[in-house]
């Protein structure tokens, strides 16, 4: 059989201004707000902060439980979203997971779930965005006995995701389980990633064996929207201030990637059955084993919380570190 044809990695497009352009992005007609409620099908899963419906169009929507003032430590959801897109931090998640993936889907990435329309009607948000098929990665593995190439092409994707969304973004995903890890069946294709750094660009191809690696779920989430005229300062940060600020004692640490390394690499799960003293580690920044670095990895409530000190680690070391050797074509 012919090989599967080659697909490069779209490069993303410039980032959106940091400011004046966030709240255009919740829709309040209060019409559009009704077609899309009288929409909403049956409630298919539900979370502590809020509820996921499928839509008659086949689209998901994620609807907040419609927080109270006291709930917001006093702020009703108008102050606390203008303290969220003026860079002072947010407090509902579902006003922050919103921003964040529109500001995700600048990237252009395949490795994100995309967002469509995000709205505030009466004292709820609600976000709409793809539905995927396939389930979790915890799902996943349960079900499949996964080789050791599988293994390592999905590793692969959550690294190149990672590194794109941090180096572009300044993104954290901050709570990155398997459960927040959906594995997508499409066509099987050779995919090609570019990296491009201060010291040049590096080009890797994959076989995504028919995978599509997403992430979803970003209210743990932290994320900078620079702004490209600079007109208006640095731009603005998205964060989560109501829950664990007192791990993150500076922004330097609150923004630091290796968070979401330390929680993969991390996970016995995900790097089950992989010889992590292969990964050998060789550039400007650091030099040593990959097992050793991880090994200075802490974690806080195992399920999502990875804290500072972090080790100087980062998802391009990772790519660089002979740990996907096998996968490169």
């Amino acid at each position: 059989a012919a090989p599967p044809a080659l697909v490069p990695a779209a490069a993303p497009p410039a980032l959106v201004p940091a400011t004046g352009g966030l709240y255009n992005l919740i829709i309040k007609d209060k019409t559009q707000c009704s077609n899309m409620i009288k929409s909403m099908g049956k409630e298919i899963a539900k979370g502590g902060y809020g509820a996921i419906f499928q839509l008659s169009n086949g689209m998901l929507v994620k609807k907040s439980h419609g927080l109270k003032p006291q709930a917001l430590d006093g702020l009703s959801p108008e102050e606390d979203l203008n303290n969220c897109v003026t860079g002072k931090g947010c407090k509902n998640d579902i006003i922050l997971e919103g921003l964040i993936m529109h500001a995700l889907s600048t990237l252009n990435s395949e490795h994100f779930v995309r967002i469509e329309e995000f709205y505030h009607c009466e004292n709820n948000y609600y976000i709409v965005m793809e539905s995927l098929n396939g389930g979790s990665y915890s799902n996943f593995i349960k079900k499949n006995a996964i080789d050791m190439r599988t293994r390592l092409t999905i590793l692969f994707q959550i690294t190149y995701a990672l590194h794109l969304a941090n180096s572009k973004l300044s993104f954290v995903h901050g709570d990155l389980i398997g459960q927040n890890i959906m594995i997508t069946k499409i066509p099987r294709k050779i995919i090609e990633y570019k990296v491009t750094t201060f010291s040049g660009t590096t080009v890797y191809k994959i076989d995504n064996l028919g995978i599509r690696v997403v992430l979803i779920d970003f209210g743990f989430s932290r994320i900078k929207i620079p702004d490209p005229d600079k007109k208006n300062g640095p731009g603005i940060e998205l964060y989560q201030t109501f829950r664990n600020p007192e791990y993150f004692p500076t922004k330097l640490d609150l923004f630091n990637g290796a968070a979401d390394i330390c929680k993969v690499y991390s996970n016995p799960n995900i790097v089950k059955d992989i010889d992590m003293t292969k990964g050998i580690i060789n550039n400007d920044l650091i030099s040593g084993q990959l097992i050793d670095i991880l090994k200075q990895c802490k974690s806080v409530h195992w399920s999502h919380v990875a804290v500072p000190p972090f080790p100087q680690i980062f998802a391009e070391d990772i790519l660089k570190s002979g740990l996907f050797n096998s996968i490169y074509l």
